[in-house]
């Protein structure tokens, strides 16, 4: 393959139902990028689907067969394989939009060589419409190269996320990412720990990313989010650990974007663990809350008495309450589901 300016993740664990329609909306500039289809260990036709396309697009697609490991083994592979500029991930029941996917690429072109990060708007989609886009345009300088020194705090709906996020492949070698398997929200994960390495960023003020909301079983859903309330206890304990964010004081973007990510991470493990209600849970939530004061009292405090996050650690009945309560303000300002 030719030196290409993106290196498309698409993980794809039986997805024989969403897939054609994220790689076709990635091929429309396949001379430009590479597409690494990862099949999950898929039991559907899933990796006869990634086959079809590496076959009829040799230059552009790849597909790799692996044993099931999850979402983040996926994305370590891929990473492990990719040689474009840029390095990111489309879920395979995402896809991307036309106009800002060449707008993307025309700027990449550009500046490419001046940047670390590239950050655009994304959308929420669910019944064949937009719900809401989330745009960076309070937070970050528009169409302009710059740096930490920039950036301005983040609201509770101003997250980067893999739908908003793109990093220099480079960067994220530097980082020496290396995600858990079989866990889910790997992904809060993937964003943070590459931050540090980042020196210069890119806001795009346009719509491309489009993340689709509302599919039975999404992970992102309420039931499942309590299901799986021991993953968003095991993230919040790598990214609490990974870092002494305090180190990054000064510098002030920087820093303030690290402890967003912390304080959105933690809120949503203080919440799950919660709301799941088991004794299990419940043991879940008070060792989340006694390992973060161990390992570091002044991160404790900061969520606890001086973030959003304090609402749901607060313990007793009224705790709880005031952690319900949170939780719906949350689903009124981004539509999760």
């Amino acid at each position: 393959m030719n030196k290409k300016l993106i290196s498309f993740c698409v993980p794809c664990y039986n997805s024989e139902k969403d897939m054609r329609k994220c790689l076709e909306s990635l091929l429309t500039q396949k001379d430009r990028v590479e597409i690494i289809i990862i099949d999950d260990g898929s039991k559907d036709t899933t990796p006869q689907i990634a086959d079809e396309y590496a076959n009829k697009y040799p230059e552009s697609v790849i597909a790799v067969h692996q044993e099931n490991g999850g979402h983040g083994a996926g994305i370590n592979k891929a990473l492990s394989l990719a040689t474009g500029k840029f390095f990111k991930v489309v879920d395979s029941d995402d896809w991307v939009d036309q106009e800002g996917y060449k707008l993307l690429l025309s700027k990449i072109e550009k500046y490419g060589d001046k940047i670390d990060m590239f950050v655009t708007d994304y959308a929420y989609y669910k019944v064949n419409k937009v719900q809401k886009i989330i745009k960076f345009n309070r937070v970050l300088k528009v169409n302009e190269i710059t740096g930490w020194d920039n950036v301005k705090h983040f609201a509770l709906w101003e997250n980067l996320t893999l739908h908003s996020t793109m990093y220099r492949r480079e960067v994220l070698l530097e980082a020496k990412i290396d995600l858990p398997h079989h866990v889910f929200y790997e992904d809060n994960y993937f964003i943070y720990c590459a931050l540090p390495f980042v020196k210069t960023i890119y806001y795009l003020p346009t719509t491309f990313y489009m993340y689709f909301i509302g599919r039975e079983g999404q992970s992102v859903s309420r039931e499942q989010c309590i299901k799986r309330f021991h993953d968003h206890y095991y993230i919040a304990h790598l990214m609490n650990h990974k870092y002494d964010i305090f180190k990054y004081k000064d510098n002030k973007g920087l820093y303030n974007t690290l402890i967003h990510h912390l304080i959105i991470v933690n809120a949503i493990a203080y919440v799950y663990t919660r709301l799941t209600d088991t004794p299990e849970s419940i043991k879940t939530y008070r060792e989340l809350k006694k390992e973060t004061k161990a390992l570091n009292k002044k991160l404790y405090r900061k969520l606890k008495y001086g973030s959003f996050a304090g609402f749901v650690m607060a313990d007793g009945y009224f705790g709880k309450l005031l952690m319900r309560f949170s939780l719906w303000i949350s689903h009124k300002v981004v539509p999760f589901n």
